[in-house]
């Protein structure tokens, strides 16, 4: 019984910060732990690229193909502002193996229909490189939100390696720490949360605090917040909802210089340059006795000619014995 009424309790705290609109997909949310969506950019059967940052590459540009490229429209409050198509680009190590996984956000909803916004049309990707394409490691929808629905991109630094924060915080906080896990598997890897409950015996509020779906106290939760937010100076926040100018500047600037450097790291996909065949050897042709050389047929004869001239018997000899 305690439950129900905490949990509607729950809601109607939450109907006061969030948009009526989403207030069914937050309570999802929060039982779900964020659980993937259906939302990724599709690679069809490209494999094969020269290096890692060309296939991060080749998602980024069909995001934007599939999305649009990183914009600008007024949100559904007054004096709100959203990013649509690309919103987000970061390139991590998370696990400090030297491959940095490519963290990418993007609004699910046109541009021309921003008017009716929610925090759930941000889905964010995390992509690695398994030395032939981009393979997706996680998606899913919402980032961290305060303020009844300002989605922020948050990573912390702590002992464990690097982790996307996602979740929520206002009269209540929903933390929950995506990275490398003990297994050294990509997903959810830490759930921290208090939450105010109703007390039918006390009549009253009490706070409940959990470290993984399990109850600890205030002192254990502390602990262990103080141990994965990590330092703060290690700690990065990007505004897709900017409220101001230089927030907007600030996560811009992260996505431009992704971008730029995708491009000047990548190599296009060369194709193998064609190998002549190697020549057949030739047989070595056998080595033929030179010819003697035949004089032309005109001094042969003056030769023999010649020959028989020397050779010739004086007249007088031949006339020896001969009667007169």
């Amino acid at each position: 019984m305690m439950k129900k009424i905490s949990v509607r309790l729950c809601l109607i705290m939450l109907m006061i910060i969030i948009p009526v609109q989403s207030v069914s997909a937050y309570e999802d949310w929060v039982k779900q732990y964020l659980d993937p969506a259906d939302h990724k950019i599709e690679m069809g059967d490209e494999t094969g690229y020269a290096n890692c940052y060309a296939a991060y590459l080749d998602v980024v540009e069909k995001c934007i193909e599939q999305y649009g490229d990183t914009d600008y429209a007024d949100g559904p409050s007054s004096g709100t502002q959203i990013t649509t198509g690309l919103s987000f680009l970061k390139l991590v190590d998370f696990n400090g193996d030297g491959t940095e996984e490519l963290v990418l956000v993007f609004n699910s909803r046109p541009k021309e229909d921003a008017g009716r916004y929610t925090t759930w049309d941000y889905v964010f990707n995390v992509w690695s490189f398994d030395g032939e394409q981009a393979v997706l490691l996680q998606d899913g929808t919402g980032l961290f939100g305060t303020n009844g629905g300002i989605q922020t991109v948050c990573f912390v630094k702590n002992q464990y390696g690097s982790f996307l924060r996602r979740g929520a915080a206002d009269s209540f906080q929903y933390y929950f720490y995506y990275g490398y896990k003990k297994d050294n598997d990509f997903g959810l890897a830490k759930v921290l949360v208090w939450e105010e409950l109703y007390d039918e015996a006390a009549g009253d509020m009490r706070r409940e605090y959990t470290v993984d779906d399990e109850l600890v106290s205030e002192e254990k939760y502390n602990a262990e917040m103080e141990t994965w937010n990590g330092n703060s100076s290690d700690s990065e926040a990007f505004l897709l909802t900017p409220w101001n100018t230089e927030e907007k500047e600030k996560t811009k600037a992260v996505i431009d210089e992704t971008m730029r450097f995708l491009q000047q790291h990548s190599r296009d996909k060369e194709e193998p340059e064609e190998k002549e065949e190697p020549k057949e050897k030739e047989e070595p042709k056998e080595k033929e006795e030179p010819k003697e050389k035949e004089e032309p047929r005109e001094k042969e004869e003056a030769g023999d000619k010649e020959k028989t001239k020397e050779i010739s018997v004086p007249e007088w000899l031949l006339h020896i014995g001969e009667k007169r």
